[in-house]
């Protein structure tokens, strides 16, 4: 009973996710603290149409393949019939007493977003998920990485991207 208490008060504490990430990147040899994005203006746009028209595709900070802890990252577009059943994202810090990456659909909802579709709620899905693995430098991911996959969702026609940061 004791370590049941125990247990259920863990839960209920708050993630100190912001330590977690400067011990991860610390670990990493990197010798700058972690700095924490920060945008006075987000680069939003309103749909011109509506979204039961529109196509839309979903992006995510995990990978299609187990990456080691130091292994390069690297931006993928997939497409959707060929994403594992299981995407990765041990070699990052999260909560794993709160959650798992054991069911595919609670982070990345691809198979929600086709029901979506089949209901005329959105109008398509894009034929390929996009992947941008955590990266330190917030430079590379502004200016390259996030590059790559604005261009494949214009060629994919996208209309709205939904961001899912694991």
């Amino acid at each position: 009973m004791e370590l049941e208490n125990q247990s259920m008060k863990s839960l209920q504490q708050p993630v100190q996710y912001m330590e977690r990430t400067r011990r991860y990147y610390a670990a990493q040899g990197y010798e700058v603290p972690y700095r924490w994005a920060s945008h006075d203006q987000a680069p939003f746009t309103r749909l011109t149409q509506p979204l039961a028209q529109s196509k839309v595709g979903l992006a995510s900070t995990a990978t299609t393949f187990p990456r080691k802890m130091l292994e390069a990252r690297r931006v993928e577009s997939v497409l959707n019939h060929q994403i594992p059943t299981k995407l990765y994202a041990e070699d990052l810090e999260w909560d794993r007493n709160a959650t798992h990456l054991d069911d595919r659909n609670s982070f990345f909802p691809l198979e929600t977003l086709w029901e979506l579709a089949n209901e005329g709620i959105i109008g398509q899905v894009s034929p390929r998920s996009y992947f941008l693995p955590t990266e330190y430098s917030q430079q590379k991911t502004s200016e390259v990485d996030s590059r790559v996959v604005l261009d494949h969702c214009i060629e994919d026609g996208v209309d709205a991207l939904i961001l899912v940061p694991l």
